[in-house]
């Protein structure tokens, strides 16, 4: 009876720690899992926020030297000096116009030194965005003193926010008037979305008032709720224009770390109840005094966590079930396991005397072809990343064309469905099934593009064999035509039998192909004439192609080092050196020869010349 009472004990000890190990099992997968995925959702919006942040950078950067560019403008200049000469004010009103057209700037404004407008119309249909008169402005102040003024605003009517720089026109040594340059910040809001759909971006003042956001509910409401000296500083600056700011803020509810609640509703007093959680990364933008966040939505990583422990718990149940069973069998069957461990001990005993000396043997033997393996895998292995890692070079130089090549198919794509959906509504089904169609042969350019990357970025291990060389050829046409077109160049192909095969790779010789026609386009950028030629002929044993540009040819103290590796004659950061090194290479793989020369009517000639593949030859290979 005592034993009894032992092993019920013991049954129920066992099912106390059965279950404090599965809550153990629960919370460590539910809380790492949290952890890890946060961490991801940490690192994508990082990346986001990166951007985002550059891009403001870059709209602001784009106009900052255009103030003092146009300070010089001789329509300018005489129209400040001759504020009452109708033909010149005329003439400067034209030419800001011109200017608003080419540069993208949203307004343009001449003004005399009491900080009137002389000169500038709103290209939006309105009067000036900064006011009749800038005279005691502090931004207008300062480009009066010499220095770049700096403005923020909200327009009144339109409630766009703006940026505007001022810059000083001075006449023989003195100043005579102000031109100031309108930045329209709604543009740069209008990206948002296009950047990351799944957060929510805001940019806020020192303040902390939103005034750039994805979402328009957010739009001139603050992060916190604004105190009195909050508000007067916003009025003294005229920052927004009287528009009312910060009438209530966006409701955080409560904060740890960098993930917050937000309320369900836009009222301080009234915040309403706890709504989702969001994670946010905030990152400064210190030339503008300002801050970009980010919040995005944790649901998925709520939803993650509780799969996660979902499947924990039943991982446990399930471990400890077999566990059970486990225990079970092996005390049935303990007494025979028993017998014959000692008995294999025995044995092994035995065997591992009589072969002690021959296993040595082999260790020894093994070890001299591993190491001498090791050092012929180690010099393939180096060869292999190298090339590899010039062709992912390649691809980032070419990953803003691939981009631009993806992003026009995507728009046509969302602008095809739109339009069936209205059709569909209407009833009218062939102009639906028309742009169905269209989205088709959109989705295979883009799968057509996709398949070349894939095909180019893939590590090709294969030996020497016969290869289509028209086919290398293409598909490195494709790769780059977004830089084709970018650069301006024409290229033409005279290749006039094309099912001619060469000793090679398909990807290392589409990769030689890539290297030359990338040089090629660079050699003939901002030149008048950009052409590029590339030139196929077929003799007996060889195949002989040309790549010619129109550019301004090698150096002739550079003839004899093009393929030198880390050799280039490009800008620091624009080349590695490697391309031309790296192809040599792999020609010299191929059993084939390249050379470089200028050719005789200018530009550069690079000649490649593989065997061809023969009917004798081919039947060879096969066999091999």
């Amino acid at each position: 009876m005592v034993r009894a009472g032992l092993q019920r004990r013991s049954r129920w000890m066992l099912a106390l720690v059965a279950i404090a190990v599965a809550g153990i099992a629960v919370w460590q997968a539910t809380y790492w899992t949290r952890a890890f995925a946060l961490d991801n959702l940490r690192e994508r919006s990082a990346g986001v926020l990166r951007l985002t942040v550059d891009n403001l950078g870059v709209e602001l950067a784009r106009f900052i030297f255009l103030p003092r560019v146009l300070s010089t403008n001789p329509a300018l200049l005489s129209a400040v000096d001759t504020r009452a000469d109708g033909v010149a004010l005329s003439r400067a009103d034209r030419t800001l116009e011109q200017i608003e057209g080419v540069t993208g700037a949203a307004d343009i404004f001449l003004y005399d030194v009491g900080g009137t407008v002389i000169a500038g119309r709103s290209a939006r249909g309105g009067p000036s965005v900064i006011g009749e008169n800038l005279a005691g402005t502090p931004f207008f102040m300062a480009a009066l003193e010499g220095r770049l003024g700096r403005f923020f605003t909200v327009e009144t009517a339109t409630r766009v926010p703006i940026y505007a720089y001022a810059h000083a026109v001075r006449s023989r040594g003195v100043v005579r008037g102000v031109v100031v340059v309108v930045i329209d910040l709604g543009r740069a809001q209008d990206k948002f979305k296009l950047l990351s759909a799944e957060h929510e971006i805001i940019v806020s003042d020192r303040e902390d008032v939103i005034f750039l956001s994805s979402n328009p509910d957010w739009r001139l409401q603050s992060l916190r709720p604004l105190t009195t000296a909050d508000r007067k500083a916003i009025e003294l600056d005229g920052r927004y224009s009287g528009v009312p700011v910060g009438q209530s803020s966006i409701g955080i509810q409560s904060r740890q770390g960098d993930l917050l609640t937000l309320s369900t509703g836009l009222s301080d007093n009234h915040p309403g109840p706890a709504g989702p959680e969001f994670l946010r990364l905030e990152r400064p933008l210190t030339k503008a005094d300002w801050q970009v966040a980010i919040l995005v939505d944790t649901s998925l990583v709520r939803r993650q966590t509780a799969v996660a422990g979902f499947a924990a718990l039943i991982a446990v149940i399930s471990l400890l079930l077999l566990v059970t069973a486990v225990y079970q069998r092996r005390r049935r069957i303990h007494e025979r396991l028993a017998f014959q461990t000692d008995a294999n001990i025995r044995l092994e005993e035995r065997v591992h005397e009589r072969t002690a000396e021959l296993t040595e043997t082999n260790r020894q033997l093994h070890a001299s072809v591993l190491e001498r393996q090791k050092a012929e895998d180690n010099l393939r292995l180096a060869q292999e990343e190298l090339i590899q890692t010039s062709k992912l070079a390649a691809l980032g130089q070419m990953s803003a064309g691939l981009s631009h090549e993806l992003n026009q198919p995507l728009a046509a794509i969302r602008s095809y469905a739109d339009n069936a959906r209205a059709y569909l509504e209407r009833g009218q089904a062939d102009k639906v099934l028309n742009n169905l169609s269209g989205i088709g042969e959109l989705t295979e350019r883009m799968a057509r593009i996709i398949r070349n990357l894939r095909t180019y970025a893939r590590n090709e291990k294969t030996p020497v064999r016969p290869v289509l060389l028209s086919d290398a050829l293409d598909q490195a046409v494709s790769l780059l035509e977004a830089p084709l077109r970018d650069a301006g160049a024409v290229l033409r192909i005279e290749n006039p039998d094309r099912k001619e095969r060469v000793m090679g790779g398909d990807i290392r010789l589409q990769q030689v192909f890539i290297n030359l026609i990338s040089n090629a386009i660079d050699a003939v950028t901002g030149q008048p004439q950009r052409d590029i030629l590339i030139a196929v002929t077929c003799e007996p044993e060889v195949v002989t192609c040309t790549v010619r540009d129109s550019g301004t040819g090698i150096s002739p103290d550079d003839l004899g080092r093009v393929f030198d590796p880390f050799f280039s004659t490009k800008e620091v950061g624009m080349g590695t050196g490697l391309g031309l090194s790296i192809t040599y290479g792999i020609v010299q793989l191929f059993g084939g020869q390249i050379t470089a020369a200028n050719h005789p009517d200018g530009g550069a000639l690079f000649t490649l010349r593989l065997r061809r593949v023969t009917a004798d030859r081919n039947t060879a290979e096969g066999k091999t």
